[in-house]
């Protein structure tokens, strides 16, 4: 294995690490009554949602025939 792809596995173990804490703070939200508790969830998962979204950007960069989307 050469060095330029040592990163990609562990670029998808953070997208799965994230993608499923993503799935945690929605059920989180769900069940949730009080607004200021979905607001803190929201802004989470919002923060969440960005990061994965970068580590997925710079996985197609690394390699542009592969990739896995969340959304």
């Amino acid at each position: 294995m050469n060095e330029e792809q040592e990163p990609t596995p562990l670029l998808r173990l953070l997208e799965d690490i994230l993608y499923n804490r993503i799935k945690q703070k929605k059920r989180e939200m769900h069940k949730a009554t009080e607004r200021a508790v979905t607001d803190k969830l929201w802004t989470e998962i919002e923060t969440l949602q960005w990061v994965l979204g970068q580590s997925l950007n710079v996985r197609r960069q690394m390699e542009p025939n592969e990739g896995r989307y969340y959304y």
